[in-house]
């Protein structure tokens, strides 16, 4: 599945570079309907294996060390990008570059991927295919999360793919400073991943969602005070900043409360369940976001803002909605104060980058010492 999303991409460069502008615009678009069915297959299945290897225990902290890795790269790389359109000035070409190099990558990480092992076989319930659909909706607990989850991806997706046109079209950015604030944004989710890790392993997963969420709910409320001044610049840095550290912890406590909701035996049909109804709500959300967007304005609230402000309101209702959705007992409660202390800890200046750095450094010692207790001969 991963190989068809890379192939695909190959297509969207052919499509523009021989096709006229109007019938490349829309082979684009069919390519990436494409290519999220794919992307659809590799994130059930990668869910499903990857559950199998990583004790619940400790996943907070090992998703929390993974995406640490995986953003701090993701901020090298869109600042490089950045860089690279503003040298260039040919944004179209530069793209095309990007995306070369972007699938040359891909390759390269599926030739570590089929190195990967495989723990253990799955496990699936008994039945046919249609009763694997129905599992997930007849899990008392299970369907009220895939409802939450429906209504969070529409509240999110009425406004998010419309920062950047607003950073574009009424704030009058550029793209490169467009990318750097997603470089920012990117920073400041690395800077949360170690935080929220350990607050997920320690305050249970849903705890942890419940804060994220909220103050990622009323999030756009706030872009409403943004502009095209240096005010308004300066407060859209602080909140993709502030912005990039609260979806770290939404998005690792998700990820690690959809497992531990699912039970063993059939949880990749609960997996495929919660992706297609988050993706479902999303992807009406954008839809509707579209026509919204398009149709209110109001005259103390113009433009974009009047949408950021009804996602903020939606945002909230289905944060709400949160509270119905059964969660292990917990015997700590978190409140925002402790996040803020533990950040406080965690990127204290005295320290520099060491707490950052020291998933790498526990991981290199682990690494050395298995191999020093590995017979010669024997795979570790």
């Amino acid at each position: 599945a991963a190989a068809i999303e890379v192939a695909l991409w190959s297509a969207s460069v052919a499509a523009v570079v021989w096709l006229p502008p109007a019938q490349a615009v829309a082979a684009v678009i069919g390519v990436l309907a494409l290519q999220q069915a794919a992307t659809a297959f590799v994130g059930v299945a990668w869910t499903s294996w990857i559950s199998d290897l990583v004790p619940p225990r400790m996943r907070g902290r090992y998703f929390g060390y993974r995406n640490l890795a995986c953003n701090a790269l993701g901020a090298a790389t869109a600042a490089a990008a950045g860089l690279a359109l503003r040298q260039t000035g040919n944004a179209v070409e530069t793209f095309l570059a990007l995306i070369v190099v972007g699938v040359a990558c891909r390759l390269v990480s599926l030739g570590f991927l089929m190195r990967q092992p495989e723990s253990r076989p799955a496990q699936s319930s008994s039945g046919g295919l249609l009763r694997q659909l129905r599992l997930p909706l007849a899990h008392r607990a299970f369907r009220r999360y895939l409802g939450q989850q429906a209504a969070w991806g529409f509240a999110v997706n009425l406004a998010s793919p419309f920062f950047a046109v607003y950073m574009v079209t009424e704030a009058g950015l550029g793209a490169d400073a467009v990318l750097a604030f997603a470089a920012l944004g990117t920073l400041a989710n690395l800077a949360g991943q170690r935080v929220w890790g350990h607050l997920c392993d320690h305050y249970g997963d849903q705890q942890v969602l419940r804060v994220s969420a909220f103050w990622a709910a009323i999030m756009p409320a706030l872009w409403m005070f943004t502009g095209p001044g240096a005010f308004g610049v300066v407060l859209m840095a602080l909140l993709t900043a502030s912005g990039g550290f609260l979806w770290s912890g939404v998005t690792l406590a998700t990820g690690n409360l959809t497992m531990r909701l699912a039970p063993e035996a059939g949880k990749t049909a609960f997996f495929a369940a919660q992706a297609a109804w988050g993706g479902a709500g999303g992807a009406a959300g954008a839809l509707a976001g579209g026509a919204v967007g398009a149709a209110l304005s109001f005259a103390w609230m113009p433009g974009l803002k009047a949408l950021f402000a009804v996602s903020a309101l939606l945002r909230l209702g289905a944060w709400a909605a949160l509270r119905l959705v059964p969660a292990p007992a917990s015997d700590r409660s978190l409140r925002t104060v402790l996040v803020l202390r533990d950040t406080v800890r965690t990127l204290n200046p005295a320290q520099g980058f060491s707490p950052l750095l020291h998933s790498f450094v526990s991981t290199a010692r682990t690494v050395r010492r298995r191999a020093r207790h590995t017979p010669h001969g024997q795979k570790g």
